[in-house]
């Protein structure tokens, strides 16, 4: 084996070992969960139907600026018919609102989770092409009740080509691997029900 295999497989044996999700990816489901061996990450039971989860949220970084979103389904706010705005087509996953000004930070469609190696939990990734800006959301796990989950908005990063990206952190026990199921905490998940099998 050359240096470089050996340093690969050393690498892989330890993360596996540390418990790390490098070693069980998180194969996404839908739009707000996904699962591995043994586990699941659902946002369901955060998630409203039709307007957004979280709504108003102020952000230190950009003063006068206020933030909605929702995990799983798709919301509209505003009234412009703007490829970029919040009440286009199909909806959004998150808004930013400035006054009267709504502009999409990414859809549900294009939410994918990411493993952060930093972090060592799933981030999740919107982009929306109409708008030319994307967000990054942090899943935090805490030890708390569903309801008490907060989003908070960490920064904005101004890209090449005027491209805009948002970075934010859910902290909730749906965050955790296994941590909520959706709506109804007493089924079994996904990954719980292939391990079963």
């Amino acid at each position: 084996m050359t240096l470089l295999a050996n340093i690969l497989s050393f690498l892989f044996i330890f993360c596996c070992l540390s418990g790390d999700v490098c070693c069980n990816p998180c194969t996404q489901s839908t739009s707000c969960s996904c699962y591995g061996p043994g586990y699941e990450i659902n946002l369901s039971s955060l998630d409203t139907s039709s307007f957004p989860r979280f709504d108003h949220i102020v952000s230190p970084v950009t003063p006068g600026v206020t933030y909605a979103y929702n995990p799983c389904s798709s919301f509209y706010i505003g009234s412009s018919q703007e490829s970029s705005s919040c009440s286009k087509l199909g909806g959004v996953a998150v808004c930013m609102m400035n006054g009267s000004d709504f502009v999409s930070l990414g859809t549900q469609n294009s939410a994918s989770f990411l493993y952060n190696t930093t972090t060592r939990q799933q981030d999740l990734h919107y982009t929306d092409s109409a708008s030319n800006r994307s967000m990054v959301l942090s899943l935090k796990c805490i030890e708390a009740d569903p309801m008490d989950s907060s989003l908070t908005i960490d920064g904005v990063v101004l890209g090449s080509d005027n491209h805009t990206e948002f970075y934010m952190t859910l902290s909730s026990p749906c965050a955790c691997q296994n941590g909520c199921y959706g709506e109804d905490d007493s089924s079994l998940s996904f990954g719980s029900l292939l391990v079963i099998l």
